[in-house]
């Protein structure tokens, strides 16, 4: 029996910070930014049901004011 492939999450949106300013860009500028990050297949189960209840949402996890998480709002 194959062991069963770990969850992951697909990275797809980069924030960039320039000149105090922000930006979404999809798939980042390098390889590091197009990335899939291994899970614990509980995390992925939160994750599933949580974006089931979200479906709307712009932001997988926004920040408590709206919009993307950073370090200074979250």
């Amino acid at each position: 029996m194959r062991p069963a492939r770990p969850a992951t999450i697909r990275v797809v949106t980069t924030i960039e910070r320039s000149g105090g300013r922000y930006r979404a860009v999809d798939h980042g500028k390098s390889a590091a930014a197009r990335r899939r990050l291994k899970t614990p297949e509980f995390l992925r189960e939160m994750l599933a049901q949580h974006l089931s209840e979200f479906k709307s949402e712009e932001w997988t996890l926004p920040a408590p004011e709206g919009g993307f998480l950073r370090y200074d709002n979250s």
